[in-house]
């Protein structure tokens, strides 16, 4: 199962985590994984002030978490990014969970 998992913090996204791996299909052909992959990395690379955040990529991770205030596009990178794995989320939802936290 891949975990998604987006941070708020004052009701503005500040960072996301995507971990595990969907198990949708044999290793390379997987396409759930290849999906959330997809998402994932075009939405880091959509970010901008790469000084405004730290990142990780790995096989099967993928955390991005700001910190300085992100910039309104960023903002809206990351709800584009969190609506696109929210509709793999349904579509999927024994492969793919998505998870919010909130911190006041």
């Amino acid at each position: 199962m891949v975990r998604c998992l987006f941070f708020y913090k004052g009701g503005i996204p500040y960072g996301f985590e995507a971990k595990g791996h969907a198990n949708a299909g044999p290793y390379g052909s997987d396409l759930v994984c290849a999906a959330v992959s997809a998402i994932t990395i075009g939405g880091i690379n959509a970010l901008e002030g790469t000084d405004r955040f730290q990142y990780l990529l790995d096989e099967g991770h993928a955390k991005v978490i700001y910190q300085k205030e992100p910039s309104l596009k960023d903002i809206h990178v990351l709800e584009t990014l969190e609506c696109q794995l929210e509709s793999l989320a349904e579509s999927y939802p024994d492969k793919v969970r998505l998870e919010r936290k909130k911190e006041a």
